[in-house]
């Protein structure tokens, strides 16, 4: 699962982040938690989790950078994993739905029903006064 893998790259990235030594034990323990939860997320199909995950690791390397405990390089690519594999996770992973629910089921719409149609009646139309004829003359049948 490329996920998974995704959330490994990430971290080993953060274990190699050149401003590495000035992060604290907790520091660190708080981003590798981040990372914890992300894998927890991926192995029950939650992308959503994952995506939460990767968005409190992202205001943490953030807010480290802020406080000179991470460089801007080491931050900015942090930043970037952690958003490609919330991406990763979005497309990757299915939801497994809740027990006891179902798949909602589609009811396919029917076709309109056709309506016939009836064809005037042959003859005369209505208004249609035939010929009359011009100056004088009868018209047809007109003797």
């Amino acid at each position: 699962m490329r996920c998974s893998a995704a959330i490994a790259g990430l971290a080993l990235a953060l274990a190699g982040c050149g401003a590495g030594p000035q992060l604290t034990g907790d520091e660190r323990a708080a981003l590798s938690s981040r990372l914890t939860d992300a894998r927890e997320a991926a192995g029950a199909n939650d992308p959503d989790g994952v995506a939460n995950a990767m968005t409190r690791l992202r205001s943490s390397v953030r807010r480290l950078q802020a406080q000179g405990k991470i460089s801007a390089d080491d931050a900015v690519r942090l930043r970037a994993e952690a958003i490609q594999t919330a991406r990763r996770a979005r497309v990757e992973l299915t939801p497994t739905p809740a027990a006891g629910t179902q798949a909602p089921t589609v009811t396919p719409t029917p076709p309109p029903t056709a309506v016939p149609v009836t064809p005037a009646p042959q003859g005369k139309a209505k208004g249609n006064k035939g010929d009359h004829g011009k100056k004088g003359d009868k018209g047809n049948g007109g003797d």
